[in-house]
């Protein structure tokens, strides 16, 4: 546990994020449930070959209950459809204004894109890199989005031989 809550705050901490304790438990549970299966899947599904894999991570927090949510599990859905602007009602668990249309935009782009091609690259987010377990390119959809270089390596990291 020691060894966790060590990994996870220095790493935080070197990005810019909040390191306090509710910090930390949400990063190193997301870790747990979502982001190791995830990069896991990613890896053996490139090691077999075939179709090329696009890893993404979604980092948009939810404005609700004063962001005490974060960036939650599903959260980026209404995204991909288009929604946030078509349901008022959802406005205030996603945010509104020119930010959240253009995220849906870049989103719904890219899951078209690779619908269509195989390849979810587009020009509103430029070229995203299929995935390769060496550099681990991922796409991060967010306030700005990008495409990164093995995002939270060192934490995810932490739990090869334990996961």
């Amino acid at each position: 546990a020691e060894r966790a809550v060590r990994t996870y705050r220095e790493a935080r901490q070197a990005a810019g994020l909040p390191a306090a304790p509710a910090d930390l438990w949400f990063a190193l549970e997301g870790d747990r449930f979502f982001g190791v299966p995830a990069l896991r899947l990613a890896e053996c599904k490139a090691a077999a070959g075939g179709a090329a894999v696009h890893k993404y991570l979604f980092t948009w927090a939810s404005p609700a209950l004063n962001g005490v949510l974060g960036s939650c599990h599903a959260l980026e859905i209404p995204f991909v459809f288009g929604t946030p602007t078509k349901l008022p009602a959802l406005r205030t668990f996603l945010g509104e204004g020119p930010a959240v249309e253009r995220l849906s935009l870049q989103m719904q782009d890219a899951w078209t894109s690779f619908a269509r091609s195989g390849d979810p690259s587009h020009a509103g987010i430029g070229r995203w890199t299929a995935f390769d377990a060496e550099s681990a390119p991922t796409f991060v959809f967010g306030a700005e989005s990008h495409l990164a270089r093995a995002p939270h390596r060192e934490e995810l990291s932490f739990w090869d031989g334990l996961l």
